[in-house]
């Protein structure tokens, strides 16, 4: 599942329309929505089997505390442009 920044999300979609036919169906999955509703409802996603996410430190670290209790793998980068 990908869940982009709010603000790109109609770019995403196109992307994800293009490559449609591509890839198997369920390989490339868009979430949308504002972050903490839809960042939430990925973290408790019961087939998430890895997170990278990429933003503040002090969302970052909820991210890798909540992959922590979860045993996934979580890629964290933060607060740089």
């Amino acid at each position: 599942m990908f869940k982009p920044f709010s603000e790109t999300s109609l770019s995403i979609l196109e992307l994800a329309w293009i490559i449609k036919d591509i890839l198997p169906k369920g390989v490339f999955n868009v979430v949308i929505g504002r972050g903490p509703q839809s960042g939430q409802y990925l973290l408790a996603h019961p087939k998430l089997s890895k997170f990278a996410f990429t933003g503040s430190t002090e969302i970052g670290l909820t991210v890798g505390k909540k992959a922590a209790k979860k045993i996934i793998p979580c890629t964290l980068e933060l607060r740089g442009k």
